[in-house]
């Protein structure tokens, strides 16, 4: 018995019926809102749901400046939270399971409303009871438009990055030589992961770079692997900045880090396996200033799928090297 075909088919039965049902009452709530009730902004799993979490926040600060704003995330995403202002107060949790606890809490008040939906998001502090305000508060949407409705905001109302803190690149040898010819590969994800395909495209990308001159790195953490033939990039988020501020682009499965980087003006080519997460992710939302290539594959097509994806590379690769003036004499690393 496959339990994860049931759990998505229940899951699916529960979005199309319930839980619309239950995010009409829950903003409908939420409108209801004392002015002085406290703004509470649980954001628990990955980086770049903390990013959109706090990308209105400043707006709302702005039209009730006495607004209360507090954060609750996990202790490693401290330097993120870091780069804000309008927020009042910070809550770092370490476990997992005291975030399950406090999950669990807020599904108590919170109409009964599912587990696995009640991950990131904004929660008001009503009366003393919790409502959340789902990611989605509408389908045919994205997830900036949703946030700006979520907060009440009109749709004229800008994302807000967070601040540009730049680290010296220590990671990568000779950077202030080399930059103008270093590209970053980035083939993990915590919500998408890389199969057959994506593995195949990232491999050609990197050949491809390799033969044009390029020196070719992967960000890796942890036992993550480097993608054959470039080398391994380990490094914190500051020095991340200081990289993607000088290099002309990075070739991405998309992912939290592609958020973070987006106020660096960092050029990116971004790939997208899952068509829900290609709708509602757009890094487009973001109004960054870099040059976006997004596109989205069915993984399990393969080769001839990922092949696809190398030739829409190539056009890419041709527009920022026309204008970034980059011309190389086949010599890289």
């Amino acid at each position: 018995m496959n339990f994860g075909k049931i759990k998505r088919f229940f899951l699916d039965i529960g979005r199309k019926t319930i839980f619309p049902v239950v995010q009409k009452r829950i903003v409908k709530k939420i409108k209801r809102k004392k002015s002085d009730d406290t703004l509470v902004i649980l954001s628990t799993t990955a980086m770049g749901d903390l990013l959109y979490c706090m990308a209105f926040v400043k707006a709302v600060k702005q039209k009730n400046p006495l607004q209360k704003i507090a954060v609750v995330t996990r202790e490693k995403f401290k330097y993120i939270l870091d780069t804000y202002d309008s927020y009042d107060k910070a809550v770092f949790i370490r476990s997992n399971q005291r975030l399950a606890l406090l999950q669990l809490r807020c599904l108590r008040s919170n109409l009964g409303y599912c587990k696995q939906m009640l991950q990131d998001g904004i929660i008001f502090e009503v009366w003393g009871m919790m409502a959340y305000a789902p990611r989605f508060v509408e389908e045919n949407t994205d997830y900036i438009m949703a946030m700006r409705k979520a907060y009440g905001l009109s749709e004229n109302v800008s994302p807000e990055f967070h601040r540009v803190m730049l680290a010296e690149v220590t990671s990568i040898p000779n950077f202030s030589e080399i930059c103008g010819r270093c590209v970053v590969l980035n083939p993990y994800s915590s919500t998408l992961k890389v199969e057959k395909g994506g593995g195949y495209f990232f491999e050609q990308i990197c050949l491809l770079l390799k033969e044009k001159g390029y020196f070719v790195y992967t960000n890796v953490i942890k036992n993550q692997k480097p993608v054959p033939g470039s080398l391994p990039l380990r490094c914190s988020l500051e020095e991340m900045l200081g990289i993607a501020s000088k290099i002309p682009f990075m070739v991405s499965l998309r992912s939290g880090i592609c958020d973070f980087l987006v106020p660096s003006g960092l050029n990116m080519f971004v790939i997208y396996n899952k068509l829900w997460f290609y709708i509602w992710f757009r890094l487009k939302s973001w109004e960054g200033k870099g040059t976006l290539e997004e596109l989205y594959y069915e993984e399990s097509a393969g080769e001839e799928e990922s092949q696809r994806l190398v030739e829409a590379f190539k056009g890419y690769l041709a527009k920022i090297e026309r204008e970034k003036g980059i011309f190389f004499d086949g010599h890289g690393g």
